[in-house]
Formats: C-alpha cells, sequence, structure tokens
C-alpha cells in the first residue's frame, strides 16, 4: 500500500485554492490529534458510515457504506474487513450518491444543495491549514507556513491519519467553499460573474434579481434563492 508522510496530506489542504467562507479556527497542539479536538460531526458528513451508490462515467454503479471525511477531504468506504478507505480512480466517477444526498465528483467533491442539472448550487466543505507555529530559542514559539517531515501513514488509512498526533502546534480553518453548476459539466466559484459566465442570454434578468433581492454571495441563504429563482426560470 502506497505511504504518504503526513505533511504530505497538510500541504494537500493547504493548494485547495478558493473563495470560501471561514466558519471554524481550530488549533491541533503538538501531541494532539484531530480526534482531541473537533467533534464527530466536525470530521465527517454523516453520525456513521451509510450505504451508498457510486456511479461511473461508463454507466455501471457499485455499492458500499460510506462517509465524507473534511479532514481529508475524501470520500471513504468500509472494505469487507471494516477497514476505513479512500475511495481512488475519481475520474472514472461521475457521482455518488448517499441517503438523500448527490456529490459530484470533479477535483473533489462538491455536494448539491439547491437546483436542478440546468443550474446546480453545490457545497464543498474541507480543512485547511492555516499556520505552524514552531518553537524557538528558549521555547519561544515562531509562525511559519513550512513544516518539517512527520512520521509516514497510509493515505488510504482514514484512522490513521485522525490519529496521527502531530509534533507542533498547527492552526486549521474549517473551510465552506459554494460552486455553481451547468449541466453538471462545470464547477465554477459561486460569485456575481461567475453567474453571469454560465448564463449570459439572461445576463440582464440575473443582474436584475440579484439587485432587487440584495444578494449576498458570502451568504448561503441568498445564494440558494438565486439558484432557485434560475431553476424556475431555465426551464
Amino acid at each position: 500500500m502506497k505511504k504518504f508522510t503526513f505533511i504530505s496530506v497538510l500541504f494537500i489542504l493547504m493548494s485547495i485554492v478558493a473563495s470560501a467562507q471561514q466558519v471554524k479556527n481550530f488549533t491541533v497542539s503538538a501531541g494532539q490529534s484531530f480526534v482531541d479536538v473537533l467533534s464527530h460531526d466536525e470530521l465527517f458528513r454523516y453520525p456513521k458510515f451509510i450505504k451508498g451508490i457510486t456511479v461511473y462515467k461508463d454507466g455501471t454503479t457499485t455499492s458500499e457504506k460510506m462517509n465524507y471525511n473534511f479532514v481529508q477531504g475524501e470520500m471513504i468506504f468500509l472494505n469487507s474487513r471494516n477497514d476505513t478507505l479512500v475511495i481512488t480512480k475519481k475520474d472514472a466517477i461521475s457521482q455518488i450518491i448517499l441517503a438523500e444526498d448527490t456529490f459530484y465528483v470533479s477535483n473533489g467533491y462538491y455536494e448539491q444543495i439547491a437546483g436542478n442539472k440546468t443550474v446546480m448550487l453545490l457545497v464543498h466543505k474541507y480543512i485547511k491549514l492555516v499556520n505552524v507555529k514552531k518553537e524557538g530559542a528558549y521555547g519561544t514559539s515562531n509562525s511559519t507556513g513550512s513544516v518539517d517531515s512527520y512520521s509516514s501513514l497510509s493515505a488510504n488509512n482514514n484512522s490513521a491519519t485522525l490519529k496521527l498526533k502531530v509534533s507542533e502546534d498547527m492552526d486549521f480553518a474549517i473551510m465552506t467553499d459554494f460552486y455553481f453548476s451547468k449541466n453538471s459539466s462545470e464547477f465554477v466559484l459561486a460569485r456575481k460573474n461567475s453567474i453571469l459566465k454560465l448564463f449570459p442570454e439572461k445576463d440582464e434578468m440575473i443582474k436584475e434579481f440579484i439587485k432587487s433581492q440584495s444578494i449576498r454571495f458570502n451568504e448561503k441563504d441568498d445564494i440558494i434563492k438565486l439558484t432557485e429563482f434560475l431553476k424556475n426560470t431555465l426551464k
């Protein structure tokens, strides 16, 4: 099984570029792990692993018990031995259906929260490394963006990632990004210019609705309202 260093996982978290709404800041202190600091709801999308359906681009499907891990930004599943493993070969997957929720797969997992396939609003939630505090001379603490190597772990092993204890204080933030999609084929950050580019033929109508309803693109309820308006209009 392929091995990665803990810092490799952290750099993946840092490399995600997005304009997000910061939900919560937290620190994992030296000697602690994620499970020492975060609640189950902050670590996982669902209270437990639930039966889900993976829909592949070739039309085939598989069924496993799954959950979404916010720390890794990955969909994980239980194998026959009840090991928690990361889903691989994501490029072959179209979507994953868990209970009443649908996750679209495109360089990450995007959960649909409003709209339909013509115009859709999705959310991408993940945990981002913000800062590492290195111990300086005489016990002082220095902040830095660089990190030295950590104990190796299997990137496929969800439990190991969450329970691995860090050797330095690390600041993180729980992030939430909202995305628009047209025909579930393109995902763009939920901004005014993004929605206008997706539907240029409705440019004036969208501008008028945004102005009359005072739509704020950093407010979930506002962009849901805009999405539902477009869903009912673009029939």
